[in-house]
């Protein structure tokens, strides 16, 4: 992904690649399910919108869903905070200012 086209740029130890490593997979796997969660709260809502569902029982699936996307938010966020922890004050710069550039990039597209 886009950060691992960052960090390749990085000049990493072993070390911190091993550490950033441990990371990744543990957040895939919160990822992976949490995606599968919310797909399933949309298709519940969508069949609760078609089935005449209690508006109160909608926004309830509706709050599930946009706290799932808090914990989403939350989870980039430290994600962030774990790659800054790895990385040195050098890399730590050149990270910011690679990941600024590539989001204004994927902006102008």
């Amino acid at each position: 992904g886009k950060f691992g086209k960052i960090l390749k740029q990085l000049d990493l130890s072993d070390e911190q690649k091993t550490k950033l490593k441990a990371f990744k997979k543990e957040n895939r796997e919160t990822n992976k399910a949490d995606k599968g969660v919310i797909k399933e709260l949309h298709k519940s809502l969508n069949e609760g919108f078609a089935a005449n569902v209690s508006d109160g029982e909608l926004k309830k699936i509706h709050d599930q869903i946009k706290s799932m996307r808090n914990k989403k938010m939350d989870a980039r966020f430290n994600r962030m905070i774990n790659i800054r922890s790895v990385l040195n004050d050098d890399q730590k710069k050149k990270f910011f200012e690679l990941h600024k550039s590539m989001r204004k990039n994927r902006r102008a597209n």
